[in-house]
């Protein structure tokens, strides 16, 4: 797989997380919903936000991102879920997505470095630190 081909992957895997963290979000409850609906409304907005970056580095290499939400599937690795039976098991989906764009951006990083685009590992790096973060505060409350 090329760098590009990589970061249309993990723009369609963000997007997916990102919904899902979203949709857990405003449909959680439970006695700890005000906890989990702040934590999650972090994870989906910090993937929101990365994800013009992760099409402008797409086009900074002369491609277009993914233009439909068909596409996007596609491309995707990560699985849509739509049914939710507990606060647990949407934090447990929504741990499963941070986890998938940890490996998501481990990929990125790696064929990043072999095709010797610096910029795109760095920012691989980065991700993979929020992600990590985000996998451990969920964690810490499924424990």
């Amino acid at each position: 797989m090329t760098t590009v081909e990589q970061l249309k992957e993990t723009f369609s895997d963000n997007f997916v997380n990102s919904y899902r963290a979203h949709s857990c979000h405003f449909n959680i409850v439970g006695p700890e919903f005000y906890g989990y609906h702040k934590l999650l409304q972090k994870i989906y907005e910090d993937s929101e936000t990365i994800q013009d970056d992760l099409g402008e580095l797409i086009r900074a290499m002369e491609e277009t991102a993914p233009e439909t939400i068909s596409e996007i599937l596609e491309l995707a690795d990560l699985e849509e879920q739509i049914a939710y039976d507990s606060a647990n098991h949407m934090l447990r989906l929504v741990l499963e997505g941070q986890e998938h764009m940890i490996n998501s951006y481990y990929k990125l990083n790696d064929v990043a470095e072999t095709e010797n685009h610096c910029d795109i590992s760095n920012f691989a790096q980065d991700r993979i630190r929020k992600h990590k973060k985000f996998a451990w505060q969920l964690r810490s409350i499924l424990e």
